[in-house]
């Protein structure tokens, strides 16, 4: 039923709700396409290359999602998440995972390694949109509840 709200007429973040997403990705161009995704439904994320740098700002901050690609130089996204599931800022954060690589053995090292969610690329924009409205119009409903 939530998603069939959300797809219906320009689904959108309630102005006063101010998401806190985290879009992390090595490769300008496919953290640019989810910037873009988010951005329709108006989400105006913090974008990381750097995921040690990621892992800095997520023990600082909390976020309400996280997005991360699987294939990054210095951690991949799998052991980012392991890094959020330590801390206390983030712990229950969502991670929603983005990659070329959609088999098996990848889906599963994502639930083992905490995640939420597994979109493999080359994704529909509206596909990565909704799925984090979702998420954050969930933990929002929790917080209001």
């Amino acid at each position: 039923d939530l998603l069939a709200q959300m797809t219906a007429a320009r689904a959108e973040v309630p102005a006063d709700m101010n998401a806190a997403v985290m879009v992390v990705d090595d490769d300008m161009f496919s953290r640019r396409a989810a910037v873009i995704a988010l951005k329709k439904v108006q989400i105006k994320p913090v974008e990381m290359e750097d995921p040690l740098v990621a892992v800095e700002q997520l023990d600082q901050a909390p976020f309400d999602l996280v997005i991360a690609d699987v294939n990054m130089p210095g951690m991949s996204g799998f052991e980012l998440c392991k890094k959020i599931r330590e801390g206390q800022m983030n712990h229950f954060t969502p991670v929603i995972f983005i990659t070329v690589d959609g088999n098996f053995e990848r889906r599963a090292q994502s639930v083992l390694s905490g995640g939420h969610g597994f979109i493999t690329k080359p994704y529909i924009l509206m596909e990565l949109a909704t799925r984090a409205l979702g998420f954050v119009l969930q933990k929002h409903a929790r917080l209001q509840g």
